[in-house]
């Protein structure tokens, strides 16, 4: 048996190497193997060897990274919770970001879920559908009305794109955001890199700041997804549509051809409201209404308003009882008499002539500190918007 041994392994290897060659040369019984001379052996080795070589196996497998071979970037690390940035891979993505930039970052898009091609021409006030991927994961959508008139593609529209949502941890990527985080990382690491979340819901998701909801479609911070069974990272959600404005930087803006609710009046209203604003449309047709991020002192508020046109022979004495006493009551100055009610969630301006009446809804909240008494914080801030108000 000592002697089989060794043309035995021979005859293994060769097998393991080959697939086709000189099937006459190949010993197949025990006792070919025991009529072997050296030579036979030497011969065996040399077919060995060059059946390596031709096949071109490696013992090394084929250098291909891992998903998770990116790093997180300094800027990431670094990165608040209202910055709007995301690493994607090696690509540093700053939110909002034109859809053209991604694509040249090598980001993808597809429209109507693929059903229309990137050369289709839309037409004014057509709905179009977008959805960005990247890797085969899809990271952000996006629904708009064509609002010019002449026939566009999507990269003729360059729409604005500012939420990325990722809601399970992708196969193909890697993925950072504020703080560093990712998908797996402990629970507690969300308030340890982002501080205290504007609320935490029962799902454990917490929540940063202001995303779109049913009220507005603005973009402002993060939310960050809890598995409740393993207590892990497992879903982002972060957008940037607007950049904060200081408290003291106020300025005039203006809203034209505003109808009056109750009559046929057209009104231009102007008023004292931040810099960086989003109109978002109102309740009504004739509703105007304005969102903005205010920054005061590091902390951010969310800052809505809305508005609307009435006519003064329509107003009852009663309207406005429900709110109590006014906490700002300037009569008749200018010819415009100005109230402000709090009404324990919003605060209510009526600005009124013998004619017109503006009544407007400011809503806000510190997005930095749940736990502030934000109407309280912002009342003067309110004042100095109610006594602005002209039409």
């Amino acid at each position: 048996m000592k002697k089989l041994l060794l043309p035995v392994i021979v005859l293994c290897m060769i097998f393991g190497f080959t697939s086709c060659g000189n099937d006459d040369k190949k010993p197949s019984t025990e006792q070919d193997l025991d009529n072997w001379t050296e030579k036979d052996l030497e011969d065996a080795l040399n077919e060995l060897d060059s059946a390596k070589g031709s096949s071109g196996a490696s013992d090394q497998e084929p250098a291909v990274p891992p998903v998770d071979s990116f790093e997180a970037k300094q800027e990431i690390l670094d990165a608040a919770w209202d910055s709007g940035l995301v690493q994607i891979d090696d690509k540093l993505i700053q939110l909002p970001v034109r859809l053209n930039e991604l694509v040249d970052m090598g980001l993808d898009y597809e429209i109507a879920s693929g059903n229309k091609s990137k050369d289709f021409l839309f037409t004014q006030n057509e709905t179009i559908s977008l959805n960005v991927t990247y890797k085969g994961v899809q990271l952000s959508s996006l629904v708009f009305t064509k609002e010019t008139e002449a026939p566009e593609t999507v990269k003729d529209i360059n729409p604005l794109i500012d939420k990325i949502s990722v809601l399970s941890k992708p196969e193909t990527i890697t993925m950072y955001f504020p703080g560093g985080l990712t998908f797996d990382a402990p629970y507690a690491s969300a308030e340890e890199k982002l501080g205290k979340a504007t609320e935490v819901d029962s799902n454990l998701t917490c929540k940063y700041g202001q995303l779109g909801s049913a009220h507005t479609d603005m973009q402002y911070g993060i939310n960050v997804r809890v598995d409740r069974n393993t207590q892990v990272l497992s879903g982002f959600e972060i957008g940037k549509s607007i950049h904060e404005s200081d408290r003291n930087s106020l300025t005039t803006i203006s809203f034209e051809n505003v109808p009056n609710t109750q009559t046929s009046d057209i009104h231009n209203v102007s008023l004292l409201w931040a810099p960086e604003y989003k109109t978002i449309p109102g309740m009504l047709k004739s509703e105007r209404r304005v969102d903005s991020v205010l920054n005061d002192s590091g902390k951010r508020y969310y800052i809505s308003l809305s508005f609307t046109m009435l006519a003064q022979k329509y107003a009852s004495p009663f309207d406005y009882i429900e709110y109590g006493e006014p906490i700002l009551d300037t009569a008749g100055e200018n010819g415009v008499s100005r109230k402000v009610y709090n009404t324990g969630h919003t605060y209510v301006v009526v600005c009124s002539t013998d004619v017109n009446i503006f009544k407007a809804t400011i809503s806000c909240k510190n997005m930095s500190d749940s736990s502030e008494d934000t109407l309280a914080a912002l009342q003067e801030l309110v004042f100095q918007i109610a006594e602005s108000v002209q039409f």
